[in-house]
């Protein structure tokens, strides 16, 4: 049995930037991830995702940018490479390939089982991200039609069998692959739900510098009206792409990118939409 005084479960961004807190305030702890550092970065995106946010948005706790690209947006493998050379440059003791199966508690902290022995805790802090899970609607009806992926399984246009692609989701992800796909010449139909959007530049700055500005990203959640609705917002509809350009739904359509409202229901291998498309679009710009 090995104890530490926190266990942070998760070696992404979020559980690097906790342990340097926590080395710098002298508090035993170690962080467990079940597969390498920035594993979701590695295996669960597309290969050319761009972070959404840009560069000097992107310092750690200790490592603030400070290349020749602030308003550029990293590749997800150069972000990897950052994530590891933080955790090098400040000696985070992180064990990999240790996957937590359970947390209990216990009289005075927490009991985790992991596949490489067991751990006592004072303090378990969750750092695995808001989508360690895919959701996945409508499974059993498309089950046995054509291929049906989560945009986590996506990784280029040339990995896809041939035809026409429905993407169901018009976030970020959604409306990144929409715009990847037609570029390639692929005949893709964008499922429109709820998502909000907001231009890339505004006034020449990019919209996370005046979303900083107003205190927008300094919001504790607590501190929200109401946190729970808070959560379920959708990530807002931007593409961190090297020229800046704005890649939204007026963009998808002069691509040739179909659009729709949501996907109501699917039976015998056909797909009813809702008749929502223009509501949605007028939601996300109230």
């Amino acid at each position: 049995m090995k104890h530490a005084d926190v266990v942070i479960i998760g070696g992404g961004q979020a559980g690097l930037a906790l342990s340097h807190c926590l080395g710098r305030a002298g508090i035993d702890h170690v962080v467990l991830e079940r597969g390498r550092i920035g594993e979701r970065w590695r295996t669960q995106s597309w290969r050319s995702l761009r972070l959404l946010t840009p560069n000097w948005l992107n310092g750690l706790p200790g490592s603030p940018y400070d290349g020749p690209d602030p308003d550029g947006f990293r590749t997800k493998d150069v972000f990897v490479h950052d994530l590891e050379t933080y955790a090098s440059r400040w000696q985070v003791p992180v064990e990999c390939k240790v996957e937590v199966t359970s947390c209990r508690r216990t009289g005075g902290g927490f009991a985790l089982a992991t596949g490489a022995g067991d751990w006592l805790a004072r303090v378990v802090v969750v750092a695995t991200g808001h989508c360690d899970r895919p959701m996945m609607p409508f499974v059993s009806e498309t089950r046995g039609g054509p291929l049906n992926i989560h945009a986590s399984q996506y990784r280029s246009p040339g990995e896809l069998p041939p035809g026409g692609v429905l993407i169901v989701g018009a976030s970020s992800s959604g409306v990144q692959i929409a715009d990847e796909l037609a570029r390639a010449g692929r005949r893709v139909m964008l499922s429109v739900g709820k998502h909000t959007r907001l231009p890339r530049l505004w006034r020449g700055k990019d919209i996370f510098f005046w979303l900083c500005q107003m205190g927008v990203m300094a919001q504790p959640l607590d501190g929200l009206a109401n946190p729970e609705s808070a959560r379920r917002q959708p990530s807002l509809q931007l593409a961190g792409r090297p020229d800046k350009a704005n890649v939204d739904l007026a963009t998808l359509q002069a691509l040739g990118v179909e659009l729709t409202g949501r996907v109501r229901g699917i039976a015998n291998r056909e797909i009813a939409f809702a008749d929502d498309l223009a509501a949605q679009i007028a939601a996300a710009d109230a």
